[in-house]
Parts: C-alpha cells; structure tokens; sequence
C-alpha cells in the first residue's frame, strides 16, 4: 500500500510508515485533525520512492516485512533526512530505546516513541507536542536571509530572553539561561532554528556570541540589585569558541569593560562540541575555571563520552538532558540515567540541573531523588528582562525572593 490521505492543505507533513493499513490510516486521520498533512506509507521500501526531504515528521513501524524499522534508520541517515522521527512498536521498550539510541548515533532528530497498540489519546499528545518543532516547516514559515541576520547584528534586533533555575531543595532562584529571541519588524517573533543555521553556515557564530555576551553581562549588571548575589547567568558557548586560545583572555577583558564579575557568569557546552574539540577544551575550560567562570555541560547523556568528559573536565555543573527527564514517568531506563547521574555529581561535588521540567509530578519526584537545581516551562519560560523582574516581583511581592511554598500551584510560565 502506498496511498496519500490529504485532509489539510497547509501545514506541516507528516508520513506514517506501517505495513498494517488500519493502524496507518488510524494514525492518519488522528495527525490530520491536529493540523497535519498526513501521507500513509505501507513499507520501509515504499518510503524511499519518495520525496524524503518534503516530510517534517515520520511515525516509522519497526516491524515490517522485508525492510525493517532499523534498515530504514539506516537509509534514512545515508539519505541525509532532516525529518523527527517517531519509532512505532509492540516490542519492549527496550528494543524501543536502543533503535533511539541507533538513530542519534546515525545523526537522526528522534523524536520519541509510542507502543503498540497505541491509544488515540497518547498518539495525539505526542503530535501536538511534536508540531510547533518542525525545522524545515519553520524554515518555509520564516524565509530569513544572511542580510537579514546581519542588518539584525548591525542593528541590535537580537535580544535576550532568560529562563529561571530554581534550587529544588528550597525554590529560590539559582540562575538564569540567557537565549537569544528575534523580534523580527516583519515576520515577528522567528525562533532560533530558523537563523541559527545561517549563522553556523556563515561563521558568524563567535560574532553572534560577542553580541549575546555584551548583553547578558549588561543584564547581568543592571539586574544585580534584583538578583540573588549567589544566582549565575549561563551563556551558551558556540564550539568554535574551544578553538580560540585567546578567548578566556577575550571574554574576561569584555566582562571587565562591562562591570560583570566573573562569579555570576557560567558558559555552557553540549556533549557534540567537546568531543570535536577534546584537545582544546582542556585549555579553555581550565583557563575559564582559573579566572572564576563556571562551565556547565549541557545535554548531558546524549552522546557517547558523556562519561568520560565528565570525569576528566573541570566542570562546575552538569545539565540532564530534557529527553530523560520528560520520559522519566514511563521508562525505568530513563529513571536510572536521572538517578545515577545525580548521585555521580554529588559524589563529585558537580552541581546538577533538570532541564526539561514540564509537571509538579516531575519536579517534586527530582526533589525527592536530591536533584539540585530544575529548569523549565512549569517553573517559568524565557522571558525578556522586564518580564523576568515582574515574575520575581510576583514570586515575592516583599522585594527579595523566597523559598516557592506554593510551587504546585503555578501553572506553566506564569
């Protein structure tokens, strides 16, 4: 079977690939109320005959006659897919995780899973969820150039926006992650994954960092008097930035210029840009440590050096990746890596952070476990500076911030 079912004109694409054509046009009909264009793809061969790249998602079957769920991985790879994938199956969720864990090895966007038989309920959760997150439906919705994100640069469009860390054991601020938002005059607010591509592809990245930085340490400076002194502003440190050996003298030049101490400021790296970069990430982090920086591994678990990054780097912190925390609830293995990372910390003196923290139910289960710090929508979304000082002033309307006694209470990014 190879059949369309278009019951949305627009939107993003989504193909279903499964050899069982109730189950696809079930799964169909569910995506097409949620806005989806859905296409149902009867096997791995199929799939190929067509236009790869014109799908924002695909739900893949693992159990297929002939081309099976991880042959299709495979060519999926060779085939350069950019498309969230989403693995289907009746097998254990073992099998389930370790066809995940061959995807992102291969350099595939895996979105998740859903066992087989699936409920309509959780399938339609899952494809809400997964909809606001299409890059190349992004990338179709908000047609930025080069010139764009340069006259942007050049004219100080960019601006940051900061999600609060609280402190788990108490609920008082422990920080907050500067990311760069685009109040674009014409398109409106366009998300990082729509520029960011260009930026990397231009090598603009250490000049796009300059620009965050000048702003996070004179947001850093202004705030300060509605900041708790022990609170830190993390920066996301692009991986060129590992190849300069003039940065730390570079960045620690421009907090002096700025009146930021370097105390209150944390640079964060994913598990990708260390492993490409090993040699030299020794130098900077250490020569960043030594002049009072904190270093933060971000999107730790996802890679396969997670381990011995963390052991033999100076790291301050170390941030679990929102994948195990938000799958935490129905996956034992997911539980372990949370549990086990946090007693590893602990034992090293890293202080941790939950990323990802989306239900009272999680944060209170990280709390129990002795995370330290969590991050997320059901705590606050990134918020512009005014936005921020507002939210604090609610959290304590007495003018300092004090232990969350209601935390149960507030609902998402309020």
């Amino acid at each position: 079977m190879n059949s369309s079912r278009m019951l949305q004109t627009t939107g993003p694409t989504i193909a279903i690939v499964d050899d069982e054509p109730q189950v696809a046009e079930t799964m169909a009909e569910a995506a097409s109320l949620l806005g989806y264009r859905a296409t149902t793809i009867g096997s791995g061969e199929d799939l190929f005959a067509q236009n790869l790249m014109s799908y924002d998602l695909i739900i893949l079957d693992l159990n297929m006659p002939k081309f099976d769920g991880i042959q299709c991985l495979r060519q999926l790879a060779e085939a350069g897919s950019r498309s969230r994938i989403i693995l289907a199956s009746g097998y254990d969720t073992r099998l389930l995780e370790t066809a995940i864990n061959f995807g992102e090895g291969l350099g595939l966007v895996m979105a998740g899973s859903i066992e087989k038989p699936f409920r309509i309920s959780e399938l339609r959760k899952i494809l809400a969820k997964e909809k606001p997150q299409k890059a190349m439906y992004v990338a179709k919705e908000y047609p930025v150039s080069l010139d764009d994100v340069l006259r942007a640069m050049d004219e100080g469009e960019f601006e940051m926006h900061y999600q609060p860390q609280v402190r788990l054991a108490t609920g008082e601020l422990a920080g907050l992650e500067a990311l760069i938002r685009w109040p674009h005059p014409e398109l409106g607010m366009v998300p990082p994954n729509a520029f960011l591509p260009i930026v990397d592809e231009n090598n603009l990245s250490l000049p796009l960092f300059r620009y965050v930085s000048e702003r996070v340490m004179n947001g850093c400076r202004i705030m300060k008097h509605y900041l708790p002194v022990c609170s830190e502003l993390s920066i996301n440190l692009p991986p060129c930035a590992l190849t300069e050996a003039a940065f730390p003298e570079d960045i620690a030049r421009l907090a002096d210029d700025m009146g930021c101490p370097a105390n209150r400021i944390k640079f964060e790296l994913t598990e990708t840009s260390i492993s490409e970069n090993f040699s030299n990430a020794y130098e900077i982090i250490s020569r960043l440590r030594l002049k009072g920086y904190g270093v933060s591994m971000d999107d730790f678990g996802t890679g396969y050096s997670s381990l011995s990054q963390f052991s033999k780097l100076p790291f301050t912190q170390v941030k679990i990746d929102m994948q195990f925390i938000q799958t935490a609830k129905t996956s034992s293995a997911s539980r372990v890596i949370v549990e086990n990372t946090i007693e590893m910390a602990k034992k090293l003196k890293i202080n941790v952070v939950a990323e990802g923290v989306e239900d009272y139910e999680t944060y209170d289960w990280l709390r129990e476990i002795g995370c330290d710090e969590a991050q997320g929508w059901f705590i606050a979304k990134a918020m512009p500076p005014r936005a921020l000082l507002s939210w604090l002033s609610e959290l304590d309307n007495r003018g300092d911030l004090k232990p969350l006694q209601n935390v149960s209470n507030l609902r998402p990014g309020q």
